[in-house]
């Protein structure tokens, strides 16, 4: 016989969140919070309950989730809130649903099509009966179905950026939008740094350089008016949508690949199932000091719940890190391959589907590889795997948790980086380390800690990337991070030079065995450890102070109030006066004031904005080097002729050409001289092919971007440097080079 459900059948108010847990229908396996759980929330409790933007630290594999999820049932069941849980993917969507079963809390899993959202589970969330768990396109898209929510927790907060400024970004591809990205290439010919116009286009090329808006203000309304003929035939649509309003207050990025327009933050409180939440609470490892982290969600003031006292020195599990590049005559790579023979199963993660292919076609074919489709919904097919596994993934750097058994070896294969232009922008083109270093360390430390989950949990962190292993070895950049990993890491350098591959496999053999050979050098690393400190960037606190006028710029912008996005700039600029560190990113504000003193000069027509503008161009030239159409820009604005710009030699572009050709020879060790010979014999050769592609490899020694031609009778090779100048050769096949 069918009954009437009750209000008795509800839970009944909770006294307090660690009271609740105790309650709580969980699997036998959880069996009670670590004491900096209690702490954690207890604080959240007395202190925080009504804040309207919180951020939460705890170091990797100490339950951050857990606390995410018990915060948001308790407001759940005593508050009758509506809760969503956002996390950056649908694999991890599908892990913190799981963890919340086993913890005996309600939720409604919402991912993939929001037209085929299940309907009771949707309802159930709707009604507050229960928390929703959805990617963060979930929230931060045109049309949210969840769009009323009354506290958001952002799991994996320090993972945001890019799903965040995704909805206020064109991301216009060359392969997926040819002919769109072609015609706003050729309305913006005149606006392009000329360089970026010289690229190879059939190639992935890293550089990125900004069109500004004062050189492309001319072609505003036919960009406006390609971007709406094209935009209605792809899922361009929806950010277009949103920044056809607001072209003024975007940033244009190009590369050979892509076209990326977006303002500089986004606009998260123009979005009202955020804006609106009552709570919002960022759920991060690490939280850095130099206001990042609110940059990242447009938000000027969130407030800390601090680290519990026991874990400023302390981390979970211990990693042996090794560093092959370090020891010259061996092969990085082989001797990672036959480190990993040790164990049943290795994570290896890099930064792109180049390198991932690489590992496909190095690897034995006696292990199974699993990709990142296989492990969408769980890790079932690898950590389960009966035979000798790798779990490959690209730009996967976190919310992977592989605790105990399920994985003892990963490999890091190039550093963690966003995919966005703006970043690699500022990184590469701008030379604005120090604006993005927290955000570096974090990825670093999120990859490092994908198989160290608890305590007692322990892993071999193989590091090949040339890149990568410089930033370990750069103390300015170490100091940075938590002192546990520090550790780890001077412990590695100190340990991985001068070897040979059997003598890495060694170490690898005795770290596993968990030997007396071992309990010596865990003992050094604690040693390390406890006289380690985590110290501030000298520039932390000028990016904090910037950063809450960066955000009213931004909004300022936005909403097309110039003159005082002017001020704004201005005050930023004061705050990011001193060192020579911030002078890059000086660069890029004095810009930015400049449009904004350009823009209030259009729309006003008052000359002093006119000015203005010249006087902050030509400070914004004085501050970067590297930037060589400022000053170009600065006469354009002037009305003087370009011939009043002397042609400078194209240096950071040698540097990037040469940087880049480093990042996959190494600097020095085997690898290194062996590149080195193979050009030499190549150079030397007779047959053409050999020498063409000898040719071409010594031309990118001298940071020239170049090509070669596949057709009969073309050149034998093209140097390009920069919008300098260019060399085409012509060899001869039995000739000599003298």
């Amino acid at each position: 016989m069918i009954k009437f459900r009750t209000s008795g059948s509800e839970a009944p108010k909770p006294e307090s969140i660690v009271l609740m847990f105790r309650d709580l229908n969980r699997d036998p396996s959880v069996k009670y919070l670590y004491s900096h759980q209690d702490k954690v929330l207890e604080s959240y409790e007395q202190k925080y309950l009504k804040s309207k933007d919180l951020a939460i630290e705890l170091p990797t594999g100490t339950g951050k989730t857990l606390i995410g999820l018990l915060i948001a049932e308790y407001r759940r069941r005593s508050l009758k809130e509506r809760i969503v849980f956002l996390c950056p993917t649908k694999q991890l969507c599908f892990q913190v649903n799981e963890q919340a079963r086993r913890y005996g809390i309600k939720t409604a899993l919402l991912v993939g099509s929001q037209k085929e959202y299940d309907q009771a589970l949707f309802y159930h969330y709707q009604q507050g009966k229960a928390i929703a768990i959805t990617t963060y396109s979930g929230v931060f898209n045109t049309n949210p179905r969840i769009n009323d929510p009354e506290v958001i927790i952002c799991d994996d907060a320090h993972a945001a950026d890019n799903y965040i400024a995704d909805l206020w970004t064109l991301s216009i591809t060359r392969s997926a939008h040819i002919d769109l990205y072609t015609s706003i290439e050729r309305l913006l010919q005149s606006a392009i740094p000329d360089y970026i116009k010289h690229q190879e286009t059939t190639i992935e090329s890293s550089r990125v350089d900004l069109v500004s808006t004062i050189s492309s203000y001319e072609f505003l309304v036919q960009l406006k008016d390609v971007l709406a003929a094209f935009s209605p035939q792809n899922e361009l649509k929806y950010s277009w949508s949103i920044l056809s309003s607001h072209l003024e207050a975007c940033s244009i990025y190009i590369s050979s690949q892509k076209i990326e327009i977006r303002p500089i933050i986004p606009p998260t409180q123009s979005h009202s199932p955020f804006s609106e939440a009552k709570q919002r609470i960022y759920m991060s490892a690490t939280l850095g000091e130099d206001g990042d982290l609110e940059r990242v969600f447009g938000v000027k003031k969130i407030e800390r719940l601090p680290i519990p006292e026991e874990w400023h020195k302390r981390s979970t599990g211990r990693r042996l890190i090794l560093f092959p590049g370090q020891s010259s005559n061996l092969d990085e790579m082989d001797t990672a391959i036959e480190m990993i023979g040790l164990v049943d199963r290795t994570l290896i993660l890099v930064p792109n589907n180049k390198t991932l292919q690489k590992w496909k076609e190095k690897l034995p074919k006696s292990y199974m590889t699993v990709k990142s489709e296989d492990i969408e919904q769980n890790l079932d097919r690898f950590t389960k795997s009966q035979d000798p596994s790798v779990l490959l993934l690209a730009t996967r750097y976190d919310g992977i948790d592989l605790p105990g058994d399920d994985c003892r070896f990963m490999i890091l294969d190039g550093e963690p980086s966003a995919s966005g232009l703006q970043e690699l922008y500022m990184r590469t083109r701008l030379g604005a380390s120090a604006q993005l270093c927290n955000r570096i360390r974090t990825r670093i430390t999120q990859a490092m800690g994908r198989c160290t989950r608890d305590e007692s949990d322990y892993s071999v962190v193989v590091i090949l990337d040339d890149k990568l292993i410089k930033r370990c070895c750069t103390k300015t950049f170490t100091q940075g991070i938590h002192p546990e990993l520090q550790a780890e890491i001077t412990f590695g350098l100190e340990n991985s030079t001068d070897y040979e591959t059997k003598d890495f496999v060694e170490l690898c053999k005795a770290f596993l065995n968990r030997g007396p050979e071992w309990q010596e050098a865990e003992q050094d690393i604690r040693k390390r450890r406890d006289s380690l400190e985590k110290v501030s960037d000298s520039t932390a606190e000028s990016l904090a102070k910037a950063m809450y006028y960066e955000i009213d710029y931004m909004y300022a912008a936005w909403q097309g109030r110039h003159e005082e996005a002017l001020r704004l700039a201005n005050k930023v600029l004061e705050a990011l006066e001193g060192g020579s560190d911030l002078q890059p990113y000086r660069a890029f504000w004095y810009h930015q004031a400049a449009t904004s003193a350009f823009l209030a000069w259009q729309h006003s027509d008052n000359e002093g904005f006119k000015t203005t503008t010249i006087s902050l161009l030509e400070k914004a030239a004085a501050s970067s080097s590297y930037i060589t159409w400022l000053e170009k820009l600065r006469f354009q604005v002037a009305g003087q002729p370009d011939k009043a710009v002397e042609k400078s030699l194209p240096l950071q572009d040698w540097f990037l050409g040469i940087d880049k050709l480093l990042e996959k020879w190494g600097l020095s060790g085997g690898k290194f001289s062996r590149k080195l010979n193979e050009v030499k014999v190549k150079i030397e050769s007779k047959p053409f092919n050999t020498f063409e592609s000898g040719l071409d490899s010594l031309g990118r020694m001298l940071g020239a971007n170049t090509h070669q031609w596949k057709d009969n009778g073309a050149p034998d090779g093209l140097w390009i440097f920069g919008d300098w100048c260019a060399f085409v050769f012509e060899a001869k096949t039995n000739g000599h080079l003298d």
